[in-house]
């Protein structure tokens, strides 16, 4: 947002953090089906996964690489890192608004 100044080391660090958790999040072995919000309770996971389950995965590649290349802006400017989170921003509502029920 521009309320402090760049830091390269930090912004590069906050990448590499977000990446590391993107990477995570779109490892198949945490999307079993009857995980959803019609089959147990406390997750926001919607069923709608397993019914596309082929645009979902394609959704959490398009996350990554919106990491990576947040990663790869972190340590050119602020400049590159603000457009870089535009991107990354949609990747992460794209999924959000197919696959993850609101809050109450």
């Amino acid at each position: 947002k521009g309320e402090v100044d760049f830091d390269a080391t930090a912004a590069q660090e906050a990448a590499d953090a977000v990446n590391a958790a993107a990477v995570k999040v779109t490892d198949d072995a945490l999307w079993e089906e009857g995980t959803d919000t019609m089959s147990i309770d406390d997750t926001r996971a919607m069923p709608a996964i397993w019914d596309n389950y082929e645009d979902f995965q394609e959704k959490g590649a398009t996350l990554v690489a919106a990491t990576e290349a947040a990663q790869a802006a972190a340590g050119e400017s602020l400049q590159a890192v603000q457009a870089a989170m535009g991107d990354l921003g949609r990747a992460c509502g794209g999924c959000h608004e197919d696959y993850r029920q609101p809050e109450d």
